[in-house]
């Protein structure tokens, strides 16, 4: 995330902008394809485990911001019934390998 952060990137194509509330359990395994498209994710409420094929962990709040890495695997294990995203999910203007990760944060403006 710190490369996202410090370096201008930019967005060429916007694929799908919506809101989620996922179920409490394990949504995803790290057998179907890698992810399409970058993504980022405004967590609005709940708590939420991210593992990634990289054997990166981390967990997910209320505010958080959640950034997923084009090509990336991961595995999905909601923690709360009352787990839900804004999510944008998006082409970048680089095919460099950037990591997934997350970005604590207790600003409601974002």
């Amino acid at each position: 995330m710190e490369r996202l952060l410090k370096e201008n990137f930019t967005i060429t194509k916007v694929l799908i902008a919506y809101k989620n509330k996922l179920p409490m359990g394990r949504i995803r395994t790290l057998n179907p394809a890698p992810r399409p498209s970058h993504c980022l994710a405004y967590v609005v409420s709940g708590e939420c485990d991210y593992y990634t094929d990289e054997g990166r962990t981390f967990t997910v709040n209320g505010g958080d911001v959640l950034y997923l890495a084009q090509n990336q695997r991961y595995v999905i294990n909601v923690k709360t019934n009352d787990y839900s995203v804004i999510v944008m999910d998006f082409l970048f203007d680089t095919t460099d390998k950037l990591k997934s990760d997350c970005v604590k944060t207790d600003n409601p403006e974002i």
